[in-house]
């Protein structure tokens, strides 16, 4: 025969069974979540970097194409003739020791 404390017993077992599954439900839900907003931010992230590698790209592109679209002029090419390297003095005698 059941008591009447062993049928509170029960009740209360059950009831905190119930809030145990339920909170083991929000976080399952609160990790899904998580786990939902990292891969967006991972996505978003990856986006970002190819646009922004595809702008070095461009920018580089752009630079190589200006510099190889300048004209080379005469007065440029006489600017680097007459900018020939300095010509070295002739070595002196050697050094005499400091005394000191």
């Amino acid at each position: 025969m059941t008591t009447f404390s062993d049928t509170r017993d029960a009740a209360r077992r059950t009831k905190a069974e119930e809030l145990f599954a339920q909170r083991e439900r929000q976080n399952a839900e609160r990790l899904s979540d998580q786990a939902k907003e990292r891969a967006a931010q991972d996505q978003k992230t990856g986006r970002l970097r190819e646009l922004r590698l595809a702008r070095e790209a461009a920018d580089c592109e752009r630079a190589i194409q200006h510099v190889s679209n300048k004209s080379v002029g005469p007065t440029a090419l006489k600017r680097a003739t007459d900018a020939a390297p300095p010509q070295r003095q002739p070595a002196s005698s050697p050094k005499k020791p400091r005394h000191g």
